[in-house]
C-alpha cells in the first residue's frame, strides 16, 4: 500500500502548469508585458519602473457541460502594489492554460511535446486582491478568475427560441454579435464541453479497404429557450 501511494504521488508531481497571460481583449492592439506564470517561479514585470515579482501559487481548472469553462489562480506579488495596479496586471487580459510533462528519461520528438494546451480563449474576469502578512514581511496575494470567452455573451434586453440547433453551432453565430470595439469575442468549439453520442465511421484507406472508426457527434437540442441572463440560460 506505501509503495502504490507513493507512485501516485510520483504521477501527480511529474505534472505541472504554466498560466500565459497576453493581450488585452478589450484592445489587443494596446502593448502589454506578456506573462507565462509557472509554480514556484518568480515572473519579472516592470510597472511606472518599479520592478515586481509574480510567482504562481496553485490554480485550478473545472469544464462542465454548457457552462463556461473556469480556471481559478492563486498568484503572489512583490513588493505591494497599489490595487489599481495589481488590476493592469491582469484584468480582462487573456489567459492560456498548460499542462506540462516534468517527467524524467521521457522520449519525445521535441520539447514541444512535453507541453499541452487544455484552456484556450479564456480571460481574467475577476481579481481579488489581499495583503498577506507573514513572518513580520507583508506581500500581496491575488486570486483570480477566468474565464472562457463565451462567459461575456449576456443578454438583458431579449430572449431567443432555437429549435434543432447543436449548441456549438449557436455559439459560434452568435458570438458574432459580441464583443467590444477593437475585438470579437472569439469562440474555440475544441474546448467547449457539450453534450455527444457515440457513433460508428466507415473510412476507406488507400488500398479502397474499408475501416470502422469510433468517433463521437455533438447532441443536437431539438427545443431551446435563451433566457436574458446567458445562453447558457436554456430549458
Amino acid at each position: 500500500m506505501a509503495e502504490t501511494t507513493t507512485k501516485k504521488k510520483e504521477a501527480i508531481n511529474s505534472y505541472n502548469y504554466k498560466l500565459y497571460l497576453g493581450s488585452s481583449i478589450e484592445d489587443p492592439t494596446k502593448t502589454v508585458t506578456s506573462l507565462s506564470l509557472i509554480p514556484e517561479e518568480g515572473e519579472q514585470v516592470k510597472i511606472d519602473s518599479t520592478n515586481y515579482t509574480i510567482t504562481l501559487q496553485g490554480v485550478k481548472f473545472t469544464r462542465k457541460i454548457y457552462e463556461p469553462g473556469l480556471i481559478e489562480a492563486e498568484v503572489t506579488i512583490s513588493p505591494v502594489p497599489d490595487v489599481d495596479k495589481v488590476n493592469t496586471l491582469f484584468m480582462m487580459r487573456m489567459a492560456e492554460l498548460t499542462i506540462i510533462d516534468t517527467r524524467e528519461n521521457l522520449t519525445l520528438v521535441n520539447d514541444e511535446d512535453k507541453e499541452k494546451v487544455i484552456a484556450k480563449n479564456y480571460f481574467v474576469y475577476m481579481v481579488n486582491p489581499q495583503i498577506v502578512m507573514n513572518n513580520g514581511k507583508t506581500s500581496m496575494s491575488a486570486k483570480l478568475t477566468i474565464y472562457s470567452m463565451d462567459k461575456l455573451m449576456t443578454l438583458d434586453k431579449y430572449s431567443q427560441v432555437y429549435t434543432a440547433r447543436k449548441l456549438g453551432d449557436i455559439l459560434d453565430y452568435e458570438s458574432k454579435t459580441f464583443g467590444f470595439k477593437k475585438a470579437m469575442i472569439p469562440i474555440n468549439r475544441f474546448y467547449l464541453r457539450n453534450l455527444r453520442y457515440p457513433v460508428n465511421k466507415t473510412v476507406k484507406d488507400l488500398e479502397d479497404n474499408s475501416i470502422e472508426l469510433k468517433t463521437s457527434r455533438e447532441f443536437i437540442q431539438p427545443y431551446l429557450v435563451q433566457y436574458n441572463e446567458s445562453f447558457y440560460c436554456t430549458r
